[in-house]
């Protein structure tokens, strides 16, 4: 590296160093932490009941089409692997 990109480097690397950034929040205490997590759970939208069923539902049949496709992939492609090297 020449001397005048060392400069160049040493200079550029000064100028972004962070020297009056935004102060850190103040830390709270635990009972604090756990009314603000109450506050918070207050506010979700939580799905009803029957929501819950049908998203339930849906991840299962999903769940149970896709094992059944990697299942039949693996006996076909055991099948090839076996009537190739036989």
């Amino acid at each position: 590296m020449f001397p005048s990109q060392t400069a160049t480097l040493r200079r550029t690397m000064s100028d972004t160093t962070n020297t009056g950034g935004p102060e850190r929040a103040k830390r709270t205490g635990p009972g604090q932490f756990m009314k603000e997590v109450r506050v918070e759970l207050r506010r979700v939208a939580w799905p009803s009941r029957q929501e819950v069923a049908q998203y339930s539902l849906i991840v299962l049949a999903v769940t149970l089409v896709l094992g059944a496709i990697i299942f039949g992939l693996d006996q076909l492609f055991g099948q090839l692997v076996f009537w190739i090297f036989g």
